[in-house]
């Protein structure tokens, strides 16, 4: 075991010790200095933002010099941090370094470096725990991010859009209905590809209190008609031709195509993005 040796001098305002010895115990030192002095002038820079800010600051140029310092100061300490990380021989250490860094790193610089650090030391238990821990931390959000946009268990709002020959058409008229609203375009690939499918889904069940209404978010009219009829899309029809400016976007905010919500027949959506044999074994348990 070598010795390690730490020297301390308490007049010293600034780096009061050395230490020598252990090559681990140096870095920590230099981390523990670094990070401190880049956190202080963080905090300094944004005591003067707030104080501007608090203070109703007319001065546009002060507020954008301020607000560029505090920027600056953060983006110092993140390429310190990010440095140390990639360089440091000691998985500890940087471990230390990352949980320091998640508090100024943004979610992708804080995942490429907890990435590139286990990369480097896989056996690293502390590593495997935290990279397990983000993950599951990760996916907590996304699905309560999708649960928060989900459709399911709410009333579909209304929404009224010209069939091909010009008529407006509503949600609500199909009332009564299990309904597939089927939002889709004749330019959309993957919306072509599923065509089919849908066809069968129609086939299968439209005499067992089923239907659809494609909503359409084509700019051409011509286009629009002509794949309704080479996809042998039997059903009703409607679009404002605005392509992404539709009512529809704007109503259901899904933000891209296909996309599906199948409603019971008091308007209430069950189920969403129904895809391939997903529709077919959704609608055959409601349909027996």
């Amino acid at each position: 075991t070598s010795e390690i040796i730490v020297n301390v001098d308490l007049g010293r305002r600034d780096d009061y010790y050395t230490v020598s010895g252990s090559a681990a115990s140096v870095q920590l030192k230099d981390l523990i200095g670094a990070f401190g002095k880049k956190s202080y002038q963080i905090d300094r820079a944004t005591v003067v933002l707030d104080s501007l800010q608090r203070a109703g600051s007319t001065d546009t140029a002060m507020m954008a010099e301020a607000s560029a310092t505090r920027m600056a100061s953060v983006a110092g300490l993140n390429q310190y941090l990010n440095g140390f990380i990639s360089t440091t021989t000691n998985p500890s250490l940087g471990v230390l370094a990352l949980s320091w860094g998640a508090q100024s790193f943004g979610k992708s610089e804080f995942e490429n470096a907890l990435n590139s650090l286990q990369s480097r030391y896989p056996n690293n238990q502390v590593l495997v725990n935290m990279k397990r821990s983000y993950d599951a931390q990760v996916a907590a959000q996304a699905q309560t991010a999708a649960a928060a946009n989900s459709w399911v268990g709410k009333v579909a709002p209304e929404l009224v859009l010209p069939d091909v020959h010009g008529k407006p058409i509503s949600l609500s008229a199909f009332r009564g209905k299990y309904l597939l609203v089927d939002f889709w375009a004749s330019w959309c690939g993957p919306c072509r590809n599923e065509n089919p499918n849908v066809v069968k889904a129609f086939e299968t069940f439209k005499n067992k209190n089923f239907t659809i209404l494609g909503v359409s978010l084509d700019k051409d009219k011509d286009a629009w008609q002509q794949a309704i009829a080479t996809d042998h899309l039997n059903w009703s029809h409607v679009s404002d031709l605005k392509y992404w400016s539709s009512k529809a976007v704007d109503v259901f905010k899904f933000e891209g195509i296909p996309f599906n919500i199948l409603l019971d027949p008091e308007g209430k959506v069950i189920a969403q993005e129904l895809r391939g044999g997903a529709l077919l074994d959704k609608l055959g348990e409601l349909l027996k």
